[in-house]
């Protein structure tokens, strides 16, 4: 049986290695949630809803990838920014083969993060653990 950190881990390790074509990763993750002193543009968040204790574990995982408006006075959002790291991350996951889980893209989302002068696109997968 998996758990929330085991989902999570899981994405993470996908979306932080290397890529293949330019040997770094686009932004910076972190698991669960981002922390109180963030100083970076762009970056993610990967974390999941509650894990179900079933044989075949089917689990909803958010991956939110956040950039700083273009024009914090008028919370105009970096719309470039945050479709470069959506297609960097579905392209990461759909991409990915192995033999322990399966993802698919189920939606997405912008939203406006007031605190930080920052919009984010919620993107949420359905990942379905083959082998517990």
């Amino acid at each position: 049986m998996k758990t929330v950190s085991d989902v999570v881990d899981s994405v993470w390790d996908v979306l932080t290695k290397p890529n293949p074509g330019t040997g770094k990763t686009f932004s910076r993750f972190y698991k669960h949630a981002f922390p109180d002193d963030i100083s970076d543009s762009f970056f993610g968040v990967v974390n999941c809803l509650p894990v179900p204790a079933d044989s075949i574990q089917e689990v909803e995982v958010n991956v939110n990838v956040y950039a700083k408006d273009i024009n914090i006075q008028r919370g105009i959002a970096d719309i470039s920014a945050l479709n470069a790291m959506t297609i960097s991350v579905i392209s990461d996951l759909h991409n990915f083969n192995n033999d322990v889980f399966d993802l698919e893209y189920s939606f997405g989302g912008i939203q406006r993060e007031t605190t930080m002068n920052a919009h984010y696109f919620n993107l949420r997968f359905k990942l379905i653990y083959i082998n517990n």
